[in-house]
């Protein structure tokens, strides 16, 4: 599954991919995480978030805002461990 932009990437390298297309109003909604059966993401893009839950996923919104204002994102702030 692709959350992301079509208009910014070049799609066709995600050819056959799922995608969840981000709200035109929040092109910056592109970043999240999925971590089991859940997809953490952040609370400044309702419309998006709600797109992802549209189509099933259970989504768990975390308040970055300080990260954002530092052009961060969740996969940017994340530690990956191996279980």
């Amino acid at each position: 599954m692709v959350v992301g932009d079509r208009t910014r990437i070049e799609a066709a390298a995600f050819a056959g991919d799922e995608w969840i297309d981000v709200a035109p109003e929040e092109p910056r909604a592109t970043n999240a995480l999925a971590i089991g059966d859940a997809v953490i993401f952040p609370i400044s893009f309702p419309r998006t978030r709600e797109r992802i839950e549209q189509r099933g996923f259970r989504v768990v919104r975390l308040d970055i805002s300080e990260l954002q204002k530092a052009e961060s994102g969740l996969t940017c702030s994340s530690l990956i461990f191996e279980g």
